[in-house]
């Protein structure tokens, strides 16, 4: 065999036969998987049957657990309502004002009430924690 031929067998393909430098060997590869978090948003977009005031309606999952974390927090459970608060607070900037969102006259008094019963429970909570600093 001349210098200039490599030599070839096991482990040792030709020379035109191997991949360039920094191509891969699977161009296509593994496809990617989802993300936690497309996960979570397709299992609160899944339509799920629920009982509310002893009816069975349909809802998606992420409505029917809005609705249970309002519920217990107004039931006066705290760890429920300290969840709707931080998460109405996280939202805050992307939610849109009332004029923007697509309701009509009653939903929007339902809307404000219900932005003053939490404006209540963020005051209350704000009084006990600083009840609590001057003990």
């Amino acid at each position: 065999m001349a210098d200039h031929e490599k030599e070839v067998g096991y482990g040792k393909p030709p020379k035109h036969s191997q991949w360039t430098k920094g191509q891969s060997g699977n161009p296509s590869g593994k496809k990617k998987g989802k993300g936690l978090a497309q996960y979570l948003a397709e299992a609160g977009e899944e339509e799920k049957i629920v009982l509310v005031d002893g009816k069975t309606v349909v809802m998606p999952a992420n409505a029917a657990v809005a609705k249970k974390i309002y519920s217990d927090a107004i039931k006066g459970k705290h760890q429920a309502a300290k969840i709707a608060l931080d998460a109405q607070k996280a939202l805050s900037g992307d939610m849109p004002s009332a004029e923007d969102a697509l309701c009509g006259p009653e939903e929007y008094e339902v809307a404000r009430a219900h932005a003053e019963w939490l404006k209540l429970i963020e005051d209350a909570f704000d009084e006990a924690a600083e009840g609590e600093s001057h003990d």
